[in-house]
Order: structure tokens, then sequence, then C-alpha cells
């Protein structure tokens, strides 16, 4: 099932305008807010400043992703495995959204290409 979704994303880059953001083909996605997505790939040592001194870089968004992430990994783990104690669904939960298994998503997917530094 994993497989398949990191099958259907594609990383698209356009330099051009500015824009970087990950579209999901297979399900038609089509992002809304450009600006989410070049802020989503701004790395930390690539921070920019408004006017008003706030950082912007994707920390914030990793924060708000990585709790999504887990929330939705605990569900289907949930759902899958009924008769499983909570220990074994919080083990399994954080071998999936470590940091290790998210790095090595991000760049089998080309994530880290496309991250401004």
């Amino acid at each position: 099932m994993i497989s398949k979704i990191i099958q259907s994303i594609k990383l698209y880059l356009h330099r051009k305008e500015k824009f970087y953001g990950l579209s999901i083909s297979e399900w038609g996605f089509v992002p809304g807010n450009k600006g989410l997505y070049t802020l989503a790939l701004l790395h930390k040592s690539a921070s920019r400043y408004t006017k008003s001194g706030t950082v912007l870089n994707y920390e914030r968004l990793e924060f708000l992703g990585d709790a999504v992430l887990g929330a939705i990994v605990a569900e289907l783990l949930y759902k899958f495995f009924p008769k499983k104690d909570e220990g074994f669904l919080t083990r399994v939960r954080s071998k999936v959204v470590s940091r290790e298994s998210l790095n090595e998503l991000a760049i089998n997917i080309g994530l880290d290409k496309a991250v401004v530094a």
C-alpha cells in the first residue's frame, strides 16, 4: 500500500515561477496555496523574514506535518491490527514515522533535491 502511494507521488519543480511542490497525480491533487509549498521546502539555513520579523522556514510546518502523519499512521495501525495492544501499536508507529524512515522516503521521491538551503 505504501509503495503504491510513494510511486504515485511525483515531484514537480517549476524554478521559473519559484514554485516547488508535490503533486499526487493518481489522486488528481493540485496545490492550492503555492506559498505553503515554497515555505515547506525552505530549510532553516535559508530562512526568510517578514517585515514584522517573523521567521519563515519549514520548521513550523514540519511540526504540524509530523503530528498529522503520526495521527494518520496511528489510525491505520489501529484498524489493521485490531488484536494488538497499545505497546505494539506504539512501537510500529514510531518506526514508520521515525526521522530515519521519513528521510529515506524523502530521498526516494527526490524531495531532498527540492529543499532550498
